[in-house]
């Protein structure tokens, strides 16, 4: 049965035992946007699509906190396109002004 959701063009499905993150392909060109990004899964997220070469959005509730993020992984990526976007998923008109509704 095909899976219910819609994977990117670049996205491939892999087996849990032998994805690694360095399999992912050069996404130079493309633009990811990546919620609670200061810290966790979502700053590894950030990290290895920056290393990818893509432009990152690390979206995050504190600008202190996404700053340093952001700085970090501009040091151990040396990528420049990696910026930071403030960004409260718990406040509705918030989200709806960042998406520009």
């Amino acid at each position: 049965m095909a899976p219910n959701f819609i994977l990117p063009p670049f996205a491939k499905v892999y087996d849990d035992k032998t994805w690694r993150a360095d399999k992912l392909p050069d996404l130079s060109g493309k633009v990811a946007l990546v919620t609670g990004a200061n810290t966790s899964l979502g700053y590894q997220t950030a990290l290895e699509l920056a290393r990818k070469n893509a432009t990152v959005f690390v979206a995050a509730r504190s600008k202190e906190k996404g700053d340093a993020a952001v700085t970090k992984i501009k040091e151990l990526t040396k990528n420049d396109k990696v910026h930071f976007h403030r960004l409260d998923l718990a406040d509705v008109l918030e989200v709806r002004i960042s998406l520009g509704d």
